[in-house]
């Protein structure tokens, strides 16, 4: 070939002999060395180079060979244009006139497929340049580089964005692309119909004013997020339909980059999720309010009562009112329980009128209400108000065609800045039944007279202390019963005392006392290592399968470091297995430490024990609690299974959370199950376990628990 002469250059040594005038032997074999060099780069070159003579003839680098096979020398039969793709010959032809009469050059490449050795087709570049008047080389060159890898790659590309665009076009998901600042640049037609806007009005538009103004600046940090690399974020808010309504989306954003890393967009997918929000909310209320009345419920109003308590310390700047209706039976018994329920209402709307904005009024019974009153100047304004209450309740109610009309006995107690919630309305229960006792339709302050209970109290603690120490507690153990078949799951284990008197103090009243004493944790133990001994001492039923115990931990134990090795012990000594407990932990005590909770919960999963979330029901934080507590059983307190599902929209509201609670993974026990009405309730419920008193004799665990 035409570089056969260079390389025997460099391989025999050079003679001056016979060399024309002028040139010497050391010029000679410069001239062969930079010839083998320029043959060597142009070999070793990546693309193909190659020169088309006159009269047909070629020669190519060795690239020729590493693209497409052929070896050094093949002259195929037909030319060089017998390699050329048959659809791609009049490219090469035309390309190659326009080389030869100077209209093409080195700067306008043309693309055409040669065959390989193998049979298959690359894809290749070609420039050319006519040098047929150049001496030393006499013709067309062609410089060629194969582009096959480039163009599977441009067709995958433009594969994918073809598909990008038909799922983005089609998607039933509202999806828009924006700019680095906001601007929308794209939008499907879900988009639009989401947005209520056609394209070309919503192209150009900032996002964000799209976005309720309350919401728009966690959309705005979130977009900010996104473009500074954070993951994909995902977040819930408000959009502004284009006649004005408001919807709720759950939006997704995600950043996309060019090849070379650098941002382009954003694009944000929009799944509107108003039905849902609309159906939490509604879940939420319903769980913390009156359906009938609207005023917050039992379970509510304790927990506004615990945190107004914790944080008013001023003796006498809070109060609570109760208030118990006079002859609200009578309505009930003359005019039926649809005019009854109107005057509940009628109660609810003059309460509303008559307090302070800082008071809060709730229901809590049939005809039973409260009145939270803070931030009072002195106590005469909590008689002030219930004064005005007493009145508004008096004032004659109009159903119809009929005019009736009840009274009010007020109680009234005052916090001295120690009492927690429970106390402050067992004080002024007491000012209500002394109310009542007294003639009725009158307001009675909780005063000296009324803390006698306070040294009965006394006398408790001090047999209680007693009765830890020297083991004379009775622990009893309640049923827990399967509501569909009747049979016995599991026991309960409560402690009862009786005093030196002969009076029995019950289970709930030994905690409170405990509590307050500061010896929760202590009688605790005392449950569970009684418990545990006698669960060991219980056999398997029929089946094989083995009654659970159920203790529940007081608030103050949970808070106690000394609580996980404290149970460990207990198990570890009584020998019995973790799976066979089931320890139940308040839903006010989770609701108000949510970290510490958390925490604690996992170590006590860590033992093995099973884990029960006790008063579900109690605390307006309850419904969201279901997404998030990690425990196998939901014990509802009877105050909300009972006020709430007292008729069909609030029974619609229970059964609902049931659902929610059986679809999470939970098991449902049903406490306080007084009546065989309560337990038909649960039924009609799809509630899974109960117990009360309902069930409530004391088995004979010795033979057999199941």
């Amino acid at each position: 070939m035409h570089y056969d002469g260079a390389e025997a250059a460099l391989t025999e040594p050079a003679t001056p002999q016979g060399l024309p005038t002028g040139f010497d032997g050391p010029r000679l074999a410069g001239l062969l060395h930079s010839e083998a060099k320029l043959q060597a780069l142009v070999n070793n070159s990546a693309d193909i180079i190659a020169i088309l003579y006159p009269d047909g003839e070629w020669e190519a680098s060795d690239a020729g060979t590493r693209h497409l096979g052929y070896p050094k020398g093949f002259d195929p039969e037909g030319g060089i244009f017998s390699l050329v793709h048959p659809d791609d010959l009049e490219i090469a032809a035309t390309g190659l006139g326009a080389i030869l009469d100077g209209t093409l050059g080195p700067a306008d490449p043309v693309e055409l497929r040669l065959r390989s050795a193998d049979g298959t087709y690359w894809d290749f570049e070609c420039v050319g340049q006519n040098l047929g008047d150049h001496g030393a080389i006499g013709g067309v060159v062609i410089t060629a580089r194969n582009i096959t890898r480039r163009k599977q790659t441009e067709a995958a590309l433009r594969e994918a964005q073809e598909r990008f665009r038909a799922a983005f076009q089609h998607a039933p998901l509202g999806l828009a692309m924006l700019t680095l600042e906001g601007r929308l640049h794209d939008v499907n037609p879900a988009g639009c119909k989401l947005l209520g806007f056609g394209r070309d009005d919503l192209l150009g538009t900032q996002f964000d004013s799209h976005v309720h103004p309350d919401d728009r600046r966690v959309v705005i940090d979130t977009l900010a997020q996104v473009i500074a690399g954070e993951a994909g974020r995902q977040i819930e808010h408000r959009l502004l339909h284009h006649d004005g309504d408001l919807l709720w989306t759950l939006t997704d954003a995600a950043l996309i980059r060019a090849v070379d890393g650098t941002p382009m967009h954003v694009v944000v997918m929009l799944a509107n999720i108003t039905e849902r929000k609309e159906s939490e909310e509604l879940l939420s209320y319903s769980a913390t309010h009156d359906v009938l009345t609207g005023l917050w419920n039992r379970s509510a109003f304790t927990d506004r009562l615990e945190h107004a308590l914790a944080r008013r310390t001023d003796p006498g700047s809070t109060a609570l009112l109760f208030i118990d209706l006079d002859r609200f039976k009578m309505v009930n018994d003359t005019l039926g329980h649809q005019a009854g329920d109107a005057v509940l209402i009628e109660i609810a709307n003059r309460l509303n009128w008559v307090t302070r904005e800082a008071d809060t009024v709730a229901r809590i019974g049939g005809d039973e209400f409260v009145v939270l009153c803070e931030d009072l100047a002195s106590p005469h304004d909590a008689i002030e108000v219930a004064e005005r209450a007493a009145v508004a309740i008096e004032s004659p109610i109009v159903i119809g065609n009929t005019t009736t009309g009840v009274g009010a006995s007020i109680g009234i107690a005052l916090s001295d800045g120690a009492q927690d919630a429970e106390a402050l309305l067992r004080n002024s229960d007491a000012a209500v039944y002394r109310a009542k006792s007294n003639g009725r339709s009158r307001i009675e302050v909780f005063d000296a007279i009324l803390s006698k209970e306070h040294a009965n109290r006394r006398l408790l603690e001090i047999g209680l202390r007693q009765a830890i120490e020297q083991g004379t507690l009775d622990i009893t153990y309640t049923p827990i019963v399967n509501v569909a078949n009747r049979h016995i799951f599991g026991y309960q284990a409560n402690c009862d005392w009786t005093g030196s008197d002969g009076a029995q103090v019950r289970h709930e009243q030994l905690i409170a006392t405990a509590t307050e004493m500061g010896l929760a944790a202590v009688l605790d133990r005392c449950l569970i290592t009684a418990g545990c001994r006698e669960v060991s001492r219980w056999s398997a039923a029929a089946d094989g399968s083995l009654a659970l115990l159920h203790i529940g931990l007081a608030p103050k134990h949970l808070d106690d470091p000394s609580l996980i090795k404290g149970i460990q012990t207990c198990l570890i000594g009584t020998g019995v297995a973790a799976r066979r407990l089931c320890l139940e932990i308040p839903e006010t005590w989770v609701v108000a430490n949510p970290v510490r909770a958390n925490e604690t919960l996992r170590s006590l999963r860590d033992i093995g024990v099973h884990l029960a979330l006790a008063e579900f029901g109690r605390s307006p934080s309850s419904f969201p609690l279901l997404r998030e507590i990690d425990v196998d059983f939901i014990k509802m307190a009877r105050t909300f299974y009972i006020e709430t599902g007292q008729d069909i929209p609030g029974r619609a509201v229970v059964g609902a959370i049931v659902s929610l609670a059986h679809a999470l993974g939970f098991r449902i026990i049903a406490d306080g199950v007084d009546d065989i009405d309560d337990v038909d309730l649960l039924e009609t419920l799809n509630c899974d376990l109960a117990q009360g008193t309902f069930f409530a004799t004391t088995p004979n665990i010795e033979a057999s628990p199941v």
